[in-house]
């Protein structure tokens, strides 16, 4: 065999520091793909969790706005029923005859009774009775808001 002069000596150190240096990048590389693979494993968790919560809440809000919708209808019902058995079918607010103004001095009264005065009381619509009772839900939502929440009201 030939020996090992100082020159064959500094090539078998480079190519044991090469060697060596090249577990090293591969061990580091493994690492660093490890990490990489959790990295993705933790943002795929937080992306079904994102998807799971965006479900539940647009369930939690279809049943919320379904459920207002039927809280609205029942009132609106209820005041429509409530209004029918106090009043009848023909009646405004249960005021069959409005009186005209009269003047202050009796005098000044006509002897002819004013038509515009039984013009200007109307036979309440379902309609108005529908707008009412969505304000009456919307005034003990927004009631019941301030409550839970603690608000100040001025």
């Amino acid at each position: 065999m030939w020996p090992l002069t100082p020159l064959n000596q500094a090539l078998s150190i480079a190519i044991l520091l090469l060697s060596l240096a090249l577990g090293a990048s591969m061990l580091h590389g493994r690492a660093l793909k490890a990490e990489r693979d959790e990295k993705i494993a933790e943002i795929d968790y937080m992306a079904r969790e994102a998807q799971a919560f965006n479900e539940r809440s647009n369930a939690i809000a279809r049943q919320t706005n379904e459920q207002h919708i039927a809280l609205v209808e029942s009132a609106k019902k209820t005041a429509y029923a409530n209004y029918l058995k106090k009043y009848g079918d023909n009646a405004a607010c249960g005021i069959s005859v409005r009186l005209p103004n009269m003047p202050a001095d009796p005098s000044e009264a006509s002897s002819a009774p004013s038509d515009h005065a039984a013009e200007s009381v109307g036979v309440l619509t379902r309609d108005f009775l529908d707008r009412a009772s969505e304000a009456a839900v919307m005034i003990q939502a927004c009631q019941q808001f301030v409550v839970k929440n603690d608000l100040e009201v001025e």
